[in-house]
């Protein structure tokens, strides 16, 4: 069952990272954001639409399975975002760049808690430190994300 867990959640993120990669490069126009059908934000000009947020979804509840608790729209949309910034923040390719940005965060906290630095069954204290980083650097970003179509 672990293993099952583990590889819906690789299979979940690369599918994210796909999604925001594909989602993120398309064209959608010269329109404002009015003109944008589906348009859910923006982001120093990388854009979210439902069709992404659907799209990653489907994926999710392929993957899942039936009895698997999938993530709201809401929340996928916020995964989405935090992405964008942890990837802007990184600046490097956009597959490998968000693993060693939080690789390097957890090295550091460890450092400073006294902890031993791991990759595989990280500390649950690295795992919250990681978290917490996330979601201050996503908090950071808020007024630089543009929300449309009451998605905000």
């Amino acid at each position: 069952m672990k293993k099952k867990s583990l590889f819906l959640a690789a299979a979940v993120c690369v599918c994210l990272l796909a999604a925001l990669f594909i989602g993120g490069s398309r064209s959608h126009g010269d329109g404002t954001a009015a003109d944008e059908p589906g348009l859910l934000a923006e982001y120093h000009g990388e854009k979210v639409y439902q069709a992404d947020v659907e799209a990653y979804s489907d994926t999710a509840r392929l993957l899942a399975g039936a009895d698997a608790e999938l993530p709201t729209e809401r929340e996928i949309l916020t995964e989405f975002l935090q992405n964008m910034v942890l990837l802007e923040e990184a600046q490097a390719p956009r597959t490998i760049a968000r693993q060693k940005l939080l690789d390097a965060v957890g090295e550091k906290f460890c450092e400073e808690n006294g902890l031993t630095f791991t990759k595989v069954n990280p500390p649950p204290k690295l795992m919250q430190a990681k978290k917490d980083y996330v979601a201050d650097l996503f908090a950071q970003a808020q007024d630089e994300i543009i929300y449309y179509n009451g998605a905000g």
